[in-house]
């Protein structure tokens, strides 16, 4: 865990040292300092880190600098509830993705819940350059492919549980066995989709993949939940009919 931005800068410039002069400025994510009666309701310290860098070189640099992060231990593996094993760092590197959105005003909050002012901070000095942090030898390569699977496999028993769990909820709203579910999971993670799979509308209505199959234009361009974690909320998925004919859904949460 990384506590403030000056613990962060510190571990960034151990790895890329020209963060020890570049200018940023950094807040509070917009889920910081809620309190319910007065008391936080989660300590939650995530903030938004903001530096300069020429815009053709932020997704090289970003994936640059997670590998390294990795390679210098930096790395977990986050689990979701429907048992996804997802490798994470210090920063979160999905922001850089150009649908991403950054919300960055304070949430809006009602009686009996209050929220602190935003901690803001800035710091002048000078843009990064992408082009001075070198890309992994063919070694770090290969060590950072090591350390990745070893994170992987070292959850592998949590994340089986964290499945086995989600599946028997699934089962009961879906009426679909719980091991056809896992099978439908185990598809998922090849990233292809049963045609039994239950699939669900932004409204909470029920479909099958096999459904669209069908009557694809009746599905065509629609915004839906993840597929494989519908419980994420809706419009984080939607489905494409391309022009050969072939059915994709693209999560914008999950990939």
């Amino acid at each position: 865990t990384v506590s403030n931005v000056d613990e962060f800068i510190s571990i960034l410039e151990s790895i890329d040292p020209q963060v020890q002069t570049c200018a940023y400025t950094s807040k509070s994510s917009a889920s910081s300092g809620i309190r319910l009666d007065g008391e936080m309701l989660k300590s939650n310290k995530n903030f938004h880190l903001y530096m300069v860098i020429p815009g053709e070189q932020l997704k090289p640099y970003a994936e640059i600098l997670f590998k390294r992060c990795i390679l210098n231990d930096l790395g977990h593996i986050f689990i979701s509830k429907n048992g996804r094993k997802y490798i994470r760092t210090i920063f979160d590197a999905a922001v850089h993705s150009p649908e991403r959105l950054d919300f960055i005003a304070p949430a809006i909050v009602e009686y009996p819940l209050t929220i602190d002012e935003p901690d803001i901070h800035s710091r002048p000095g000078n843009s990064i350059d992408g082009s001075l942090l070198s890309s992994l030898t063919f070694e770090e390569e290969l060590s950072y492919q090591d350390k990745r699977q070893k994170l992987l496999s070292g959850a592998e028993d949590d994340a089986f549980d964290a499945l086995y769990n989600y599946v028997k909820g699934r089962s009961k709203t879906t009426g679909i066995a719980a091991e056809r579910l896992m099978r439908f999971h185990a598809m998922g993670d090849q990233g292809v989709i049963d045609f039994g799979h239950p699939l669900t509308k932004d409204d909470g209505t029920q479909f099958s993949f096999a459904d669209v199959v069908a009557d694809p234009d009746k599905y065509k361009n629609l915004s839906m939940p993840d597929p494989f974690d519908p419980g994420d909320g809706p419009s984080k998925a939607q489905l494409y009919i391309n022009d050969n004919g072939t059915i994709v859904i693209n999560s914008f949460a999950h990939g």
